[in-house]
């Protein structure tokens, strides 16, 4: 008991709470008794030993008080010893599960009964009317309060470890027992306390800590609903922070441990706050009534709460993550769904500070994958975690990611942008680029849900990071790969208009930068002739072949030097490296590339390549890769398709050979796994190449061969199976094979007919990427 009413001196004002969002993947733990953990039984019976109680009838009950005392100092040394760092042997799967346990509403309101018990006996036994009563249980919800930013620091108390004298803490500790008496005598009234001007800062800070673990933490860590009737709805809780906010000073001087107090309640609201408003729109949509939007100044001051926490380490609000996030910072990173939220609220950068935001999701993007508690890995992929929060509202999400790519891009000079950049900001623009890839593949980013196809905006961009990225990081080779998979997603009109819109760019030089990739890559393979590529020039190698083929397809001519491109690809087709896996790796890029050059030199004027090297250096090419490879076969095969050129008798009847080996393999379902499905797709274009050498005059060395007659037998066995509706393997190839096949079965079959392919149409194509073997690769298909 104190004998005197202060409360909270000034300078220990009140304190950060952490609030992010649970894109970090929390471990859950179940209340069942079979999973509860050995080491944290001590605390757990003291919990259920105060449930069981009836407090009312133990007034004079020495042995009930006993027990209380027993279980008070159990649960109070398990707090004392995790906020001190300690944890007493507890591990953290203990913990966590125990604080899924101290945070459940029920406890609390356990606690608070045996508070207003207690309470009553010393005031009746206590002479001064204006002293203050504080009982074990007072203790126990400050312990618990600090307990609550333990938790959602991810137990890593470095950042949380400010050097205080003794005596300011003792005041601290005080002062925080002083706040604790303040508080009312039920759990329901609790929210309340945030909007009184009369509670001091301490009983605020206490209090927001005590509803962090509640409504945040809980949930987090063990699926529930915290949105209890009994104790506040969402519209109250916003409308309580509101309150609070209206009496807050943004403006008040703090310093050290009082200036990260004061930071942790801050983020505390807000994480407290957005989640209130999800849950409020939730509500809303589900009853049909529109959403009334906040008043300006509550978002404006969450917002200048949000811009001093996330720029806090940074002068001059520089764009990069923190090398290290202290507590406030984490609560607003990991717990909650701030991130998310303030995407809807401020996608629009214009409005004033809003650009935080863009800082803000920069550093969540880069902590994705990282484990808020040590040694708990997560239970998912960040993919997984992230979906559902970027489809919640995907026009917000593209908005904040091209605001956050657009900084990238602003922030990369010419003399840095051929090198990489901070590791943590490529995985976060990885990260970036993939976000936008799926908004644009699930068709949320237009009117038509089936429609994939990559918006102007994006596909701008992303021709801007692609020229502008350096590939010497495994994060910015990522990063390209995905960019190239978006760029395939945009049709011919999109990519005329965004070629033109980048050309016009002086500050980008878009085409003097490919043109020097182009130079310098050629000059890598030159030097590597007795040697090998490495994997980052291999890379760059593939990605430019990459881009050049998706440019091409597009019809998009006269963006790169034919002087640059024609000594790139005639290098490419000369090249000979000492490790075999590196030439096989380009294949089916250089074959997929030149094959989408030759149809478009067929087609019309085309500037860009003088090609000066022969047809059979390029089947060559292809027959080295083997008829196992489909990739490889498929490409072969769409170049003889592009050329319409036969080469002399001996490689046509090698490549008859190799395409028919293929062929046969497709029939007999040798190809397994990712390749089989690739084979139901190359299977026609391989049959329309073979129709196309039967044209060459000398065809007995072709028909008259043991695998050609199995090749006979087994297209017929294919084409006479009767059509079923179960959908299988041999069924689709039958769909498929059904006109082309039946083509080159005649043709086999009466080659004095010359039927061939004369007339033949050209399958209709298109652009696909695909995973083959852990590598991305970029095929041109029939469309389907």
């Amino acid at each position: 008991m104190y004998s005197d009413s202060d409360t909270e001196s000034d300078f220990g004002a009140s304190d950060v709470a952490n609030t992010q969002e649970t894109y970090s993947s929390l471990p859950c733990f179940s209340s069942t008794p079979a999973e509860k953990p050995w080491v944290g039984r001590d605390v757990e019976k003291a919990v259920e030993e105060l449930g069981a109680l009836d407090i009312g009838e133990s007034d004079s009950e020495t042995e009930l008080h006993e027990l209380i005392s027993s279980a008070s100092t159990a649960i109070c040394s398990f707090l004392d010893s995790v906020n001190s760092g300690e944890q007493d042997g507890f591990g953290l799967k203990d913990i966590l599960a125990l604080a899924v346990m101290l945070f459940d509403p029920s406890f609390l309101e356990t606690l608070f009964q045996h508070r207003r018990h207690f309470h009553r006996i010393a005031t009746l036994s206590t002479p001064q009317k204006s002293s203050i009563v504080v009982c074990w249980a007072d203790s126990a919800l400050v312990k618990l309060s600090e307990f609550a930013v333990s938790v959602a620091s991810g137990l890593s108390n470095s950042s949380n470890q400010i050097s205080m004298p003794k005596g300011l803490s003792i005041q601290w500790q005080d002062d925080s027992l002083r706040g604790a008496a303040q508080i009312p005598y039920k759990w329901t009234f609790l929210p309340g306390v945030l909007s009184l001007e009369q509670a001091s800062p301490a009983a605020k800070r206490i209090v927001s800590r005590l509803l962090f673990g509640v409504f945040v933490i809980r949930p987090q860590l063990h699926e529930c609903n915290p949105w209890d009737s009994r104790t506040t709805t969402p519209l109250q809780m916003m409308e309580i922070i509101s309150g609070f906010l209206r009496q807050i000073d943004m403006n008040r001087p703090l310093v050290g441990w009082f200036e990260l107090q004061e930071r942790i309640t801050q983020c505390i609201l807000v994480v407290l706050f957005t989640l209130a408003d999800l849950d409020n729109r939730r509500q809303i949509s589900q009853s049909g009534a529109p959403v009334s939007p906040w008043k300006p100044r509550t978002l404006g001051i969450m917002l200048e709460m949000i811009e001093c926490n996330i720029l806090q380490p940074k002068t001059g609000g520089a764009v990069g993550p923190a090398d290290e996030l202290d507590v406030a910072q984490t609560i607003l990173l990991r717990w909650g769904s701030t991130i998310p939220w303030s995407w809807m609220v401020w996608r629009d950068l214009r409005i004033a500070g809003a650009e935080c935001i863009v800082q803000l999701t920069l550093e969540w993007l880069c902590r994705l994958e990282q484990p808020l508690f040590h040694g708990v890995p997560s239970l998912s992929h960040w993919t997984s975690d992230v979906t559902p929060h970027i489809e919640a509202s995907p026009p917000a999400a593209k908005a904040i990611m091209m605001h956050v790519l657009t900084v990238h891009m602003a922030n990369l000079s010419p003399s840095t942008s051929a090198h990489s950049s901070h590791t943590e900001v490529s995985l976060g623009i990885f990260k970036c680029c993939w976000i936008l890839l799926h908004l644009t593949k699930q068709g949320l980013l237009n009117l038509d849900s089936s429609d994939a196809r990559l918006p102007s905006d994006l596909c701008t961009i992303f021709l801007e990071l692609f020229v502008s990225s350096g590939n010497d990081a495994p994060p910015n080779i990522a990063t390209k790969a995905l960019i190239l998979e978006a760029l395939a997603l945009a049709d011919a009109d999109t990519w005329a208009i965004c070629m033109e819109i980048v050309k016009g760019k002086k500050e980008l030089n878009f085409i003097a930068r490919l043109d020097d990739q182009l130079s310098l890559t050629r000059r890598a393979i030159k030097g590597a002739q007795e040697e090998s590529l490495n994997d980052v020039e291999m890379n760059e190698v593939k990605m430019l072949l990459t881009f050049l083929g998706i440019m091409w397809h597009n019809k998009c001519n006269g963006y790169v030097h034919r002087q640059t491109v024609s000594p790139f690809l005639s290098t490419l087709l000369s090249a000979r490296w000492s490790r075999e896996s590196v030439l096989p790796e380009l294949h089916d890029s250089l074959l997929t590339t030149l094959s989408i050059m030759e149809s478009r030199r067929a087609e019309t004027a085309f500037p860009d390549v003088d090609p000066y090297w022969e047809d059979d250096t390029v089947w060559n090419l292809a027959l080295e890769a083997g008829s196992c490879n489909i990739t490889v076969t498929l490409a072969f095969s769409q170049y003889i398709l592009s050329t319409k050129r036969l080469c002399d008798p001996l490689t046509n009847a090698e490549a008859w050979s190799h395409l028919r080996d293929s062929m046969l393999l497709i029939l007999s379902q040798q190809f397994l796994q990712e390749e089989e499905a690739l084979a139901l797709i190359a299977a026609p274009v391989i049959c329309q190449a073979l129709c196309l050498i039967l044209l060459n005059n000398d065809q007995a060395a072709k028909l008259h061969s043991p695998w050609t007659t199995n090749l006979l037998k087994e297209l017929k066995s294919l084409l006479a199976r009767s059509i079923d509706d179960n959908v299988n393997y041999t069924s689709l190839l039958r769909d498929r094979m059904s006109i082309v096949g039946q083509r080159l079965l005649d043709a086999i079959s009466s080659p004095g007919a010359g039927s061939g392919s004369h007339g033949m149409p050209l399958l209709e194509r298109e652009l696909l990427f695909c995973e083959v073997h852990s590598s991305s690769r970029l095929l041109l298909v029939p469309r389907l």
